[in-house]
């Protein structure tokens, strides 16, 4: 387990390919049985940033649970118009 979150930087920057997100999503996963708050800290971070591919997002919620914290994200994912999910992209 990556618990200094050594490997996060390079987990965000494979978002964006079907792979690179579903191995996101994994190691988010698995860093949230140890990390939770920091977990909540950065998917915040990184909902917030228009350059983050929201298919990033998606896989981390996906693995990491019905948390109330992932609810909201993906609640305010789906009610922003702006972001196009199937690309991943900011429109």
């Amino acid at each position: 387990m990556d618990k200094h979150r050594v490997f996060l930087e390079q987990f965000e920057s494979q978002v964006g390919s079907g792979f690179g997100d579903h191995i996101f999503g994994l190691y988010v996963a698995a860093l949230q049985e140890h990390s939770p708050e920091f977990v909540d800290m950065r998917l915040d971070a990184l909902s917030t940033n228009v350059g983050f591919p929201a298919t990033g997002l998606l896989a981390a919620i996906r693995f990491g649970g019905a948390t109330v914290g992932n609810r909201a994200r993906l609640r305010k994912l789906m009610q922003n118009e702006r972001w196009n999910i199937r690309g991943g992209k900011h429109v």
